[in-house]
């Protein structure tokens, strides 16, 4: 059922859900979700793109793509180091497999913050705000 979603976590990301705790959580047709005492995170199918996806525990709908979090990671260290074109780089910006576990890593503690209950509203209102500087319209 999940064999391309299967063989991409355990090819990428098995080993760094299992250090940081991330256990198989839900999973339907399309995904795999797992979830730690922090975050959750989704691996989904869309369509053969195999896109992840960070969320809050609490929100059961909601889920932030990598490469956003990313930006706005970036975005948050740079606050006023980085022009309109450099944004919208960042913005546009896609990671590899091994780079979205890598990204997981090394900002475990910063998206724990950014999706606590205290934080998860600015970090989303954030986020949207970001779509909207790579918008065409």
């Amino acid at each position: 059922m999940h064999s391309r979603i299967e063989q991409i976590y355990v090819e990428y990301f098995k080993d760094t859900f299992d250090n940081l705790g991330l256990k198989r959580h839900a999973e339907d047709k399309w995904s795999i979700e797992f979830k730690n005492e922090s975050f959750r995170v989704q691996l989904l199918d869309d369509r053969g793109l195999i896109e992840l996806g960070i969320g809050p525990n609490f929100d059961n709908a909601s889920f932030i793509n990598v490469e956003l979090c990313n930006a706005l990671v970036t975005f948050l260290k740079f606050p006023d180091e980085l022009n309109a074109s450099e944004r919208r780089k960042i913005l546009r910006t896609r990671l590899d497999f091994k780079a979205q576990a890598l990204f997981i890593v090394d900002n475990f503690e910063r998206l724990n913050e950014m999706l606590s209950t205290s934080n998860y509203l600015i970090t989303f209102d954030q986020i949207n705000t970001l779509r909207k500087i790579d918008s065409p319209f």
